[in-house]
């Protein structure tokens, strides 16, 4: 995937802030809450208990 951004920059030519496309930044939103939501149930995850049965009936 190709980001087209663009930059402010400030009276030093420093970039202080980039552009994005509104496409852009909603892709880049929703990988990013992907993300945190697959941390979040793997973290729930490793805190279930696990019961162990020998045999069911």
């Amino acid at each position: 995937m190709r980001i087209a951004r663009q930059y402010i920059v400030n009276e030093q030519e420093r970039r202080t802030a980039v552009l994005l496309d509104i496409e852009t930044f909603e892709k880049m939103e929703e990988v990013i809450e992907n993300h945190a939501l697959y941390r979040l149930m793997e973290e729930k995850d490793e805190d279930d208990e696990v019961l162990v049965c020998d045999r069911m009936k």
